[in-house]
């Protein structure tokens, strides 16, 4: 059975029960998109992936100067 989800958003694709293009991971179909991958905006996720990167830089900008003081 294909993944199942309804969104919500200030503007609808067509009318109801219209067919329109879906965008999901299929390992988390709960967080599927209506529309192309290249018309959903995605600003909403970055702060996460920025965290994450600001994190890694500063781990590997972190290391250099540990490596001395524990070697």
């Amino acid at each position: 059975m294909p993944p199942r989800f309804a969104e919500v958003g200030p503007e609808p694709q067509g009318p109801v029960g219209a067919v329109v293009p879906v965008v999901y991971d299929r390992r988390k179909p709960s967080r599927a998109r209506t529309g192309k991958l290249a018309d959903i905006d995605l600003s909403d996720e970055w702060g996460g992936v920025k965290a994450f990167w600001g994190t890694g830089f500063a781990c590997i900008g972190l290391g250099p100067v540990l490596i001395p003081v524990f070697h």
